[in-house]
């Protein structure tokens, strides 16, 4: 669409009350609207309120501002037409699209109940009991399952080598271009071995190499209600490697570890690695040991540690945060670092 990117929040503003003029008398918001970036671009509109024909039942809206946006519908419907019932999308109320070409979606609210409280997040210590850390595990494993079990996209994903060579390659580029090799957050020698250890354990990912997921699953995005697990915002949906999606709850937590020291965060490393790799597994169809989770939870976390030192935290993320505890996040993500290299 010509129109696209949206980047600026004026241009954003009217397509969304253009789509609020389209929803009339079906759904009203409670709240302002929240613009989501990608880079410099708003990838989507997010906004709670109620179905107003529902009883004023709580709802949330979202208009997708990406190419290919009606993607997310679709995954979200497929998803729940596919695999079990512990493990959910949130249900789509209404789907419609703008006379300018841009979707848009009202889903049930599926309320705020998370593993760890979000005010631990928001001031910096994220940290959770061993027996939250494997009920958090318990839930990877159902939405893994769920995940190996259907198929979302109808085609294979790439090869685990291939996956991660991209990724590092990524890095780098976004490395060059936000100076995080200049301000010295990695040496030139350790991004070389992270990559070169990279390369070497990508060859030993598990089957099946790589499966289609959420791909987001952290604190924010997972939610519990009714003894159900919810993954909601599948805007990042894509192919990963096996245990990407644990890696990824300590890689989101590491962004928020300002207030806890880094002996004790590399204690709750190991605690997570523990939770989610300490006995084997069998499902959908695979059978993977204790060693081969552990190699691939290890792998898995090596790329996204790089990541946060080359990118997360060379562009200040997350926002808001002082020097100080932007220098702890740092210090986490580099000891972690440092301990899985030794780890191969």
């Amino acid at each position: 669409m010509e129109h696209l990117p949206v980047r600026r929040a004026e241009e954003a503003a009217f397509i969304y009350h253009i789509v609020l003029h389209e929803l009339l008398h079906q759904f009203r918001p409670s709240d302002i609207p929240d613009f989501r970036y990608q880079g410099d671009a708003i990838r989507s509109i997010v906004v709670p309120g109620v179905l107003v024909r529902e009883h004023k039942r709580p709802a949330w809206l979202k208009i997708l501002l990406s190419l290919n946006a009606s993607r997310e519908i679709d995954i979200m419907r497929r998803f729940n037409a596919l695999a079990s019932k512990s493990v959910r999308a949130p249900r789509i109320k209404i789907r419609g699209e703008t006379t300018s070409g841009f979707s848009f979606f009202v889903t049930e609210d599926v309320g705020n109940e998370r593993f760890i409280p979000e005010t631990r997040y928001g001031t910096g210590n994220p940290h959770t009991s061993w027996s939250n850390k494997h009920d958090i595990a318990d839930a990877f494993w159902a939405v893994t399952a769920a995940n190996l079990s259907v198929d979302l996209r109808g085609s294979k994903g790439p090869a685990a080598e291939i996956w991660f060579d991209d990724k590092t390659t990524q890095w780098l580029q976004r490395a060059e271009m936000n100076g995080a090799i200049e301000k010295r957050f990695l040496s030139p020698k350790t991004i070389s071995d992270a990559i070169e250890t990279l390369r070497a354990a990508s060859e030993n990912m598990p089957a099946p190499g790589t499966y289609f997921s959420h791909a987001h699953f952290s604190n924010t995005e997972v939610r519990k209600r009714d003894d159900r697990i919810y993954l909601i915002d599948w805007g990042s949906a894509k192919f990963v490697p096996l245990l990407y999606d644990a890696a990824f709850w300590v890689w989101n937590a590491a962004l928020y570890s300002w207030r806890i020291d880094t002996r004790a965060w590399l204690r709750d490393v190991e605690d997570y690695e523990d939770a989610f790799c300490s006995r084997g597994r069998h499902l959908a169809g695979y059978a993977y040991e204790e060693d081969v989770l552990r190699h691939a939870f290890r792998t898995c976390l090596l790329e996204r540690m790089l990541g946060a030192l080359l990118v997360d935290c060379a562009e200040g993320s997350p926002a808001g945060r002082s020097l100080t505890e932007q220098q702890q996040i740092v210090r986490n993500c580099r000891m972690t670092l440092k301990a899985l290299l030794g780890s191969f």
